[in-house]
């Protein structure tokens, strides 16, 4: 199970709810992981492969239902709400690589 479990919220409105994961010790990869816009970072199938990851890996998953995967934004908007997103968890975080990962059945 992970040590760290944080909620966290990025951007102006609309905010894109967040949640940041990981083990007792540093890692040196964060994984930004981006789930299925028809899922939810409460689904429990989501939330327990999450902890799991972050047993080895800081992971930071983002909510696709609020921001960048709304149906009501183009394929452009939610492209630059998913650059914001990770610019934002580039900054917020001390540096360190990061890897993007996630599950998509649309294109972004």
């Amino acid at each position: 199970m992970a040590s760290l479990i944080q909620d966290v919220w990025f951007g102006a409105e609309p905010r894109v709810r967040g949640l940041r994961l990981g083990p007792h010790s540093e890692t040196e990869v964060r994984v930004v992981f981006h789930p299925d816009a028809a899922m939810s970072l409460d689904d429990p199938t989501l939330r327990a492969f999450l902890e799991a990851l972050a047993t080895e890996l800081e992971v930071v998953a983002f909510d696709p239902r609020f921001g960048s995967g709304r149906a009501d934004l183009t394929p452009d908007q939610r492209r630059e709400r998913f650059i914001g997103v990770l610019e934002t968890i580039a900054r917020t975080w001390e540096s360190m690589p990061l890897v993007v990962a996630g599950h998509r059945q649309a294109e972004l």
